[in-house]
């Protein structure tokens, strides 16, 4: 089958710009692996965050992060600005199917919002998809990496500008580390997950 970005439509009503075949699978590692908790940085919609959280079991504590119009990396120079509207109608649609799920809306790279996370750790699993710099992603590793069993990068396929910034910094982390990836098109996109612990 040929799958291109936007044949899906998440929570929000948006095409979903995620390949249904990568996040299909990592959903179904998810759930394999028995998780019933989720972080997810860098939200903007709220549209994986809610699959997510419907395909963990009722009681799963589901925390999202994310800050609408920032201006770095794939937030697009200040785009998305109403995101966090969005992402909050998600998180009460999850409340409301028996999941318990918050958002924090902040800049994951500061120690404010740090200490705002820290309550709800530790986490099974925490997707890494915020502001796709190098700096940035790596800061969210280590500020939350070790919140969480595994650690989930997106972005890692292909040497699209964002690619480039991310796929250096999850090799080196992988080794010496069990991983797992999830590729549909080698140019772009691409899921890696690794045993953070």
């Amino acid at each position: 089958m040929v799958y291109k970005v936007g044949d899906r439509f998440g929570f929000s009503g948006k095409p979903w710009p995620q390949y249904p075949y990568e996040i299909d699978n990592f959903i179904a590692f998810l759930v394999e692996q028995g998780c019933r908790s989720y972080m997810e940085i860098g939200c903007r919609y709220g549209d994986t965050f809610h699959a997510v959280g419907l395909a963990l079991p009722e009681g799963a504590k589901l925390l999202a992060l994310d800050l609408p119009g920032a201006k770095s990396g794939m937030k697009n120079k200040g785009g998305h600005r109403d995101s966090g509207d969005y992402l909050v109608r998600a998180a009460a649609d999850l409340v409301k199917r028996g999941r318990d799920a918050h958002v924090i809306l902040g800049d994951s790279h500061e120690a404010k919002t740090l200490e705002l996370v820290k309550p709800y750790a530790p986490f099974d699993a925490i997707m890494i998809d915020g502001d796709h710099t190098a700096k940035g992603v790596e800061s969210d590793w280590k500020m939350y990496g070790s919140m969480g069993k595994f650690v989930a990068f997106h972005d890692i396929a292909g040497s699209g500008k964002w690619s480039r910034q991310i796929r250096p910094i999850y090799e080196k982390l992988c080794k010496g580390r069990n991983h797992r990836e999830f590729i549909f098109d080698n140019k772009r996109r691409g899921i890696g997950v690794l045993w953070s612990l």
